[in-house]
């Protein structure tokens, strides 16, 4: 069996290289599989002929998606029909990660996995087309709903607090929108036993929530960040984090006010009770 991960050098990618290692795993970057060009991933998956397709590969600029939507959604989405396409007539699975902005945040409480997406933003509408082409083309696999991605790699929120808590002594961090925390290692160690229990065949639902339990806003977040940094004696000039309002930080693309998810389906898939963000993100420190 030869599974084939996209993306490689994006924080998922690597995570999943760390889990994974170099037995029967071919890594493709965007020299090796470009998703914004229809000849590269055509070209890749023909040379490679995978059994197994995770695609880690995404356009992840929420903010430049509002400039670039053709490119959001030629990598978030066609790229991802193309793909499944491929895989249905070799009778590969594909292993796919989308996103909790396919939810406008107007439910009060956590969204499920049968609740109507209605995303806000170009980069919201690009994932949700990659979704739909997943489940139309009628692929083996399984589409993995995460948020709030954070890791030692790549650039994350959890990445950018630390610099700035390094050369700033005061903060100020949106309170009014809320998700949950992911880690990448969360994500590919959760994924692989999902797919490891079904060996060659997923067969489970097809859109899949992968987060720990519990909530917070990024005010929180931040918060836990620092107090993390101070306790590992982590370099940081921070005295203060200060909550302000969404409103006084404008940004291009709209932000869901509630993007938090059930994982309730993944436990019971897993038969385990997932922990809380709190201790998956403690991971990070140790």
């Amino acid at each position: 069996m030869t599974t084939l991960v996209t993306g490689v050098n994006g924080q998922l990618g690597q995570t999943f290289k760390e889990h994974l290692g170099l037995k029967n795993v071919v890594y493709a970057d965007r020299g090796i599989c470009d998703l914004s060009d229809k000849s590269s991933i055509l070209d890749c998956l023909e040379s490679v002929k995978p059994n197994r397709i995770i695609n880690c590969a995404a356009y992840t600029a929420v903010d430049n998606a509002e400039d670039e939507p053709e490119l959001a959604s030629a990598v978030n989405g066609y790229a991802v029909g193309q793909i499944c396409d491929w895989a249905v007539k070799k009778d590969t699975e594909v292993i796919h990660f989308s996103t909790d902005y396919v939810f406008d945040g107007t439910k009060s409480e956590a969204y499920l996995e049968e609740d109507k997406p209605n995303p806000q933003s170009e980069y919201g509408k690009s994932k949700l087309l990659g979704e739909e082409l997943f489940l139309s083309s009628g692929v083996k696999g399984v589409c993995i709903r995460t948020s709030w991605v954070h890791s030692n790699y790549g650039k994350n929120f959890y990445l950018t607090m630390r610099k700035l808590m390094a050369d700033r002594e005061e903060l100020s961090v949106v309170d009014d929108q809320f998700g949950v925390p992911t880690t990448c290692d969360f994500i590919a160690r959760n994924t692989l036993m999902l797919i490891d229990e079904n060996e060659l065949q997923y067969r489970g639902p097809k859109i899949i929530h992968c987060i720990p339990s519990g909530s917070a806003n990024w005010f929180e977040f931040a918060l836990k960040i620092l107090e993390n940094l101070k306790k590992h004696n982590a370099k940081t000039t921070c005295k203060d984090i200060k909550p302000v309002s969404s409103k006084n930080y404008p940004q291009k693309a709209n932000r869901p006010k509630n993007s938090v998810m059930a994982n309730s389906v993944l436990g019971r898939l897993l038969a385990l009770e997932l922990e809380n963000w709190l201790d998956e993100h403690q991971r990070l420190y140790t």
